[in-house]
């Protein structure tokens, strides 16, 4: 027993690191659906399949296993740009604003920008934005203090508690230094408030008081207030800072989505579910245009990485040719259809060379990529990804369809045939028959 599970564990040992070219992938889980298509795609192709007798050398085993992995490889790769049966492969799209200043689009983070969204662009038009409460300070001499010195207090009261501040001014203390020590007292305390200090060109200083939150309360109620009337130290510090008067009190943002009018207390929004937007500029009254357009620096980047994978596919089995001579089938049949779509696509960069591998001028696919005729584009080049799909879904389904095996017997074409799992069950079983 202790032999058994040794030779398992050097069996998935040498697949991992002798057999395996690439990492997991979040495209290798299945749902129920995608072993279901599995499952009667190996059912139709095994009635009908003849019978084989299969040679044992290791080149088979290798050969094999790499061609699945490559053709797994290369599935996983069109899978991440996009739905393997729908149109949404190649349509990855970017949200765009009409005027950025004024206005910041992104995607919500649970939505997926592929396919084609033909829906038109919003229409934004912002009247104000949403405003936090402000209290700000007198302008006093930065350099100089009259108040006396001693321990002072005074109540900052918010929506959820209420907070009695202390710190003590000395005879040396200055104005600026007073404001400065009271910024950071405030700031340390997290009571939902930012204090800082500024200075204008006469050498003054103020102490100014904002809320983090914006837009107005349901209660209607400020959301700080300031007071030292029930301190239990010395008075007079608020009067004396100025910071107990409201300056700007906190309001909603006002803004109306296609005609239609709208609130919110914060100036970031979501727009038909699909949009996050944050408002920065309302000093104007022209409309901003939220939509989606096609991202043509993420199509670019798709089609190297397609066309990579493609190559690399490609040169594993070109590889094998002299050791599995009927490789060559595969690599004629691949170098025939990516002739066929490719050889009109040349004046976007994309060209066939003389071994079947595509070659792309990066330059000229990104400049066809966003003239007017991109849409034709990027149906070309769909049209040969699909292709390419089908031919080595092929290979991954059945690795050994291009391997040198001897056919032994045709089935009666006559008779109704059932499902035989003689040819998958042979590939999996490759993984173990060298080393039980």
């Amino acid at each position: 027993m202790t032999n058994y599970h040794a030779s398992i564990h050097q069996v998935y040992n040498h697949y991992l690191s002798q057999y395996t070219p690439k990492s997991a992938s979040r495209y290798d889980a299945h749902k129920h659906t995608d072993l279901k298509n599995i499952y009667h795609s190996i059912v139709k192709m095994e009635k009908e399949s003849p019978v084989y007798l299969l040679p044992r050398p290791e080149e088979i085993e290798d050969y094999s296993i790499h061609m699945k992995e490559y053709a797994l490889q290369f599935r996983n790769t069109v899978a991440s740009l996009g739905n393997l049966e729908d149109d949404s492969i190649f349509g990855q799209q970017a949200v765009y604003s009409s005027e950025p200043s004024k206005a910041q689009a992104s995607i919500l983070p649970r939505m997926n920008l592929t396919g084609n969204d033909n829906r038109p662009p919003v229409k934004l038009t912002i009247q104000s934005l949403a405003l936090s409460q402000q209290n700000e300070g007198c302008y006093l001499p930065s350099n100089e203090c009259n108040l006396p010195s001693g321990t002072y207090s005074f109540d900052l009261l918010t929506a959820a508690s209420n907070y009695e501040l202390q710190f003590a001014i000395s005879d040396t203390d200055t104005n600026l230094d007073i404001q400065s020590r009271l910024a950071r007292l405030i700031n340390s305390s997290n009571l939902g408030v930012n204090a800082h200090v500024l200075q204008n060109t006469s050498n003054e200083s103020a102490l100014t008081l904002s809320s983090v939150g914006t837009g107005r309360l349901d209660s209607g109620k400020p959301y700080f207030t300031i007071s030292d009337e029930n301190t239990s130290q010395k008075k007079g510090i608020t009067h004396y800072l100025g910071i107990h008067n409201i300056t700007q009190p906190s309001l909603d943002a006002i803004y109306s989505i296609d005609g239609t009018t709208m609130h919110s207390s914060d100036n970031t929004i979501r727009i038909q579910d699909r949009f996050e937007v944050s408002l920065l500029d309302c000093t104007d009254s022209d409309p901003v245009l939220i939509g989606t357009k096609p991202d043509f620096e993420s199509l670019k980047d798709n089609i190297i990485s397609l066309t990579d994978s493609y190559n690399t596919f490609l040169q594993a089995a070109s590889s094998y040719q002299n050791r599995q001579p009927r490789t060559n089938l595969l690599v004629d049949s691949m170098k025939r259809m990516s002739s066929f779509y490719i050889n009109n696509m040349s004046n976007i960069g994309i060209t066939v060379q003389n071994n079947g591998q595509l070659q792309v001028d990066d330059s000229a696919l990104a400049s066809s990529l966003s003239s007017d005729h991109s849409a034709n584009t990027i149906k070309q080049f769909k049209n040969f990804t699909r292709a390419a799909l089908q031919k080595i879904t092929q290979i991954q389904l059945n690795p050994m369809a291009y391997a040198d095996m001897r056919m032994v017997a045709y089935k009666n074409p006559l008779k109704t045939h059932f499902a035989n799992p003689y040819v998958t069950s042979a590939y999996s079983g490759m993984l173990f028959n060298s080393y039980m």
